[in-house]
C-alpha cells in the first residue's frame, strides 16, 4: 500500500469516528492522546484540553478495584466492558464503557480504544435490539459488539500490516433439540457451546453470538496454518456429546473462515466471506473444514 493509499484510509478512519454518535477515546499509559467530537462535547472540553488528562479522572466514584480491573485485562491482551459513571457538564451520566487494547507485533499494548455508549439511549426502544450488549443466553457479545470488535482489529492490522481471519460457525441440527425437548434444553445446550468455545480460543480472541445457533470469532494477528488449526481445534472442542435434561445429545459444527486482508477489508466483508464459506461447508458434508479463497475453493477433509 503506498504512503498516499494509507494516508486516506487513516483519513477516512478518523472521519468515521468524528461522525460516530458516541464517546470515543484513545489512551496510552492511561492518558488521553485522542477524543472524538461527541465526547468532547459530553465532558464540556475540547480535544487539546483533554490531551494528556488521565481518562480515569472522570469515572466518578470508581473504586481502586475498578482500574485495577481495566488495566489487568488490558494487559491480558483482552477487551473490557462494564457500567461506570461519567463526569459530563450535565452532571453524572451513566455509561458503558467497552476497552479495546492495540498491540504491537511483540504483544504490547501501545494504545487503547475506549467507546462510551450511553445507558439510556441503549435502552431506548428503537435502539435496543441492535445494541443489547450481550446474548441474554450465553452472556458472549452480540453482532452490534463484534462489529465494533472486529473494526479495531481491522485497523490495528492495516496499521501493524498482521493477518486478521474471521471463523463462522454452525451447529448443525439443532432445531432438533428444540423440537424433541424444548426452548430451555436449547438455551442449556448453547450455553455448554459457548464455553467450550471460550476455552478453547486464546485470550487475545473474540466470541461472539450473531443469532440463533451461529457464532463468530476474531482472530488477530494469525498466519493462514494457525486459522486452520485453530479451526479445526475449534470444530473438535465444539462437537461431541453434551448433556440436556438428561439424555445425551451428539452436536457438530460446521466452520467457515475468512482472512484480512485476502478476503475483505471492512467489517461486513469479512463476516460475509466467513459466513458462505461455513455455508459451502455445510453442503459439502458435515464433519469438514474449509479454507476458502476468495475465488478458489480449498477444503481440509476431517477424518474421524
Amino acid at each position: 500500500m503506498s504512503d498516499g493509499a494509507a494516508n486516506a484510509e487513516r483519513l477516512a478512519l478518523g472521519a468515521a469516528l468524528e461522525a460516530m454518535r458516541i464517546g470515543v477515546a484513545a489512551t496510552r499509559a492511561g492518558r488521553i492522546d485522542y477524543a472524538n467530537r461527541h465526547l468532547c462535547r459530553l465532558l464540556g472540553l475540547t480535544a487539546e484540553e483533554l490531551s494528556g488528562l488521565d481518562l480515569a479522572q472522570f469515572r466518578l466514584g470508581a473504586p481502586a478495584r475498578l482500574r485495577v480491573d481495566i488495566r489487568s485485562a488490558i494487559d491480558a491482551g483482552d477487551t473490557w466492558q462494564g457500567e461506570v459513571a461519567l463526569e459530563t457538564r450535565q452532571g453524572a451520566r451513566h455509561m458503558l464503557e467497552s476497552c479495546y487494547p492495540q498491540q504491537d507485533a511483540g504483544g504490547g499494548v501501545v494504545r487503547v480504544l475506549h467507546f462510551f455508549h450511553e445507558l439510556s439511549v441503549l435502552r431506548s426502544a428503537h435502539t435496543l435490539s441492535r445494541h443489547v450488549l450481550r446474548d441474554r443466553v450465553t452472556g458472549l457479545p452480540n453482532r452490534g459488539l463484534l462489529d465494533e470488535a472486529l473494526l479495531t482489529h481491522i485497523a490495528a492490522a492495516r496499521r501493524e500490516r498482521n493477518v486478521l481471519a474471521v471463523l463462522y460457525t454452525d451447529v448443525e441440527q439443532f432445531n432438533c433439540v428444540n423440537l424433541v425437548l424444548d426452548r430451555d434444553a436449547g438455551d442449556a445446550l448453547l450455553r455448554m457451546i459457548a464455553e467450550r468455545m471460550r476455552q478453547s480460543l486464546r485470550q487475545s480472541d473474540t466470541v461472539a453470538r450473531v443469532g440463533g445457533d451461529e457464532f463468530a470469532v476474531i482472530m488477530p494477528r494469525v498466519a493462514d496454518p494457525t486459522t486452520v488449526v485453530m479451526a479445526e481445534k475449534l470444530r473438535r472442542a465444539c462437537s461431541g456429546w453434551y448433556e440436556a435434561q438428561g439424555k445425551q445429545h451428539s452436536v457438530h459444527v460446521s466452520v467457515g473462515s475468512s482472512v484480512y486482508p485476502a478476503d475483505g477489508e471492512t467489517v461486513e466483508e469479512l463476516l460475509r466471506a466467513a459466513e458462505a464459506s461455513m455455508y459451502r461447508i455445510k453442503a459439502a458434508g458435515r464433519q469438514i473444514y474449509g479454507l476458502l479463497a476468495p475465488c478458489v475453493g480449498v477444503r481440509y477433509p476431517i477424518d474421524e
